[in-house]
């Protein structure tokens, strides 16, 4: 069995997905590792980025959409995508990365070594830096410390409020053939890592929090979708029609 597989989605991110790449591959976590990556139909650099690191985990799938312009804007692509790469991941547990966040070196062997010492629980999260920046990757501020601890405060939070765990930090047991799918309902399109929680907690399954900094996640300027949205990707479509880079209308 594999130890841990990680989930990794990307669009026309390439010059940030190899960060993210690479922060998986410097793990000091001894056990194996598969990597899923998602590609929701790029057509910069991001495929051949995604074929230099074929040979760097123990297990390397590739998942491939193709969506219509139309479905960018009016369905949840995130939600989709990891819900595409759930049946092929073979870990013992299963974890995230976007394309624009990395992992700390310790993270994984951190968050594996917490999950076998608390078995009672399905998921953990940990913290996590949000920062800002620019296209070429310059920090330009902070946008919010990821540090709750797991109480019933934080609990009520999630199930009633906008939650503020990232699905970055998550950490949870694999189910295998009965995996909880990710809530592609568009209320969570920006925030699909609301929607997986809201439906962990109304399955009445155990969470907890390791309180500690193990990723930090990065928010480009003008093209994070939780914070710029569907605008962001409207002005990226329009951008690469201008290039030539689409061939449909």
């Amino acid at each position: 069995m594999i130890d841990i597989s990680v989930i990794v989605t990307v669009w026309n991110r390439a010059k940030f997905l190899v960060d993210a790449l690479e922060s998986i591959k410097n793990q000091d976590f001894e056990g194996s590792t598969q990597v899923v990556v998602c590609d929701d139909g790029s057509v910069d650099e991001t495929p051949s980025v995604i074929e230099q690191f074929r040979d760097s985990f123990t297990m390397y799938n590739v998942v491939n959409g193709n969506p219509t312009d139309e479905e960018r804007i009016t369905t949840s692509r995130c939600a989709i995508q990891i819900n595409k790469a759930l049946p092929l991941c073979q870990g013992k547990y299963i974890c995230y990365l976007p394309d624009d966040d990395i992992y700390l070196p310790q993270r994984n062997r951190v968050m594996f070594n917490f999950m076998e010492s608390h078995l009672d629980i399905f998921l953990a999260y940990h913290w996590m830096k949000l920062i800002l920046i620019s296209e070429d990757k310059a920090v330009v501020g902070q946008a919010v410390d990821l540090c709750e601890v797991w109480d019933e405060a934080t609990k009520y939070w999630i199930k009633n409020i906008y939650n503020r765990i990232d699905h970055t930090s998550l950490f949870h047991r694999n189910l295998f053939k009965n995996n909880i799918l990710w809530n592609e309902d568009l209320n969570y399109k920006r925030c699909v890592d609301w929607g997986f929680l809201l439906k962990v907690l109304d399955l009445e399954l155990q969470l907890d929090c390791n309180p500690m900094y193990l990723a930090v996640g990065r928010k480009i300027q003008g093209k994070s979708l939780n914070i710029d949205g569907d605008r962001m990707i409207g002005n990226t479509i329009r951008n690469m029609k201008n290039e030539n880079l689409l061939c449909r209308c």
